[in-house]
């Protein structure tokens, strides 16, 4: 990995001021910051953003020399109800639009937030639909959409979860997902939502991705509780993944890599050790040897 592919994630800075999340990032000596559309209560982009709001955000990525290549929104076609689902695709073309107006190249989305289990006949369909037909309207706008491997969370209290496979974790569902969708599809990698989900290295799935992987979040967790497999996120390194298979398979990866620390309490300091851990491993950052 090279230093001007790591990005700050959005998640974590979702209740911090655009202003502060861009000073943070530019402190760090980083040249990008994953961008929050229509997701987060606090986003400065809603559904109804006007120019006016595009500019202001486009002037500030640029008045702090940060890129602003990647952003990220929220959806769910693996819903029960085909017309929440319509609406749920309504809604990500309005996504897409505001991305294509902010000059985004990479979209991060979801397949959805179901129980892996829940998702078959109709229902697999129906996602399937939706996601080639997001595919299709992003595609002639030059935006690529990532769907990232995230599972369903049980939360049992503050920043304590417990990770439940969805069809973008498990293994073959990701495999038959990839197979049925247009190229255009590809996959955010997020290796620690694999392993919580599933208690397995989460570079077996690799293989399945292949050269549809584009994006990349990387973050880490501590186990609470082994009976119940609730965990809590915490930076790079300090947590329970094996971080050099991990980091071996991105040493030729080209795309953006997002430290995606998640708590919003120390949200900067989070990154900057994360980075810190990340700049200091036998394959992270501009360390190929």
């Amino acid at each position: 990995m090279k230093k001007e592919q790591i990005g700050t994630g959005a998640w974590g800075f979702r209740e911090i001021p655009l202003e502060d999340r861009l000073r943070a990032t530019a402190a760090m000596g980083l040249e990008r910051l994953e961008f929050s559309i229509a997701c987060a209560p606090k986003d400065e982009v809603t559904l109804d953003a006007d120019e006016k709001v595009l500019n202001h955000v486009k002037q500030s990525f640029a008045r702090h020399h940060i890129v602003l290549d990647c952003a990220m929104v929220g959806n769910d076609f693996t819903l029960p109800d085909a017309d929440a689902c319509r609406r749920q695709l309504d809604q990500m073309k309005r996504k897409i639009d505001l991305a294509c107006r902010l000059g985004v190249k990479q979209l991060r989305i979801f397949a959805g937030f179901s129980h892996a289990r829940e998702v078959t006949g109709e229902r697999w369909a129906r996602m399937i639909t939706c996601l080639n037909e997001a595919a299709e309207y992003a595609e002639p706008r030059h935006l690529q959409l990532a769907v990232e491997t995230h599972g369903v969370t049980d939360k049992l209290g503050n920043n304590v979860v417990i990770h439940h496979p969805t069809v973008s974790i498990d293994p073959e569902m990701l495999r038959r997902l990839l197979d049925e969708t247009s190229t255009n599809i590809t996959v955010n990698w997020d290796p620690a939502n694999i392993q919580a989900a599933l208690g397995i290295d989460p570079t077996v799935v690799l293989p399945i991705i292949g050269s549809r992987l584009s994006y990349v979040h990387l973050k880490d967790y501590r186990v609470v509780d082994a009976a119940t497999r609730a965990i809590t996120p915490v930076g790079c390194g300090e947590g329970v993944l094996f971080w050099e298979p991990i980091l071996a398979a991105l040493v030729d990866f080209s795309g953006p890599v997002i430290i995606e620390y998640e708590p919003v309490a120390d949200v900067a300091d989070g990154c900057r050790r994360s980075l810190k851990f990340l700049k200091k491993q036998r394959y992270g950052i501009d360390n190929k040897s």
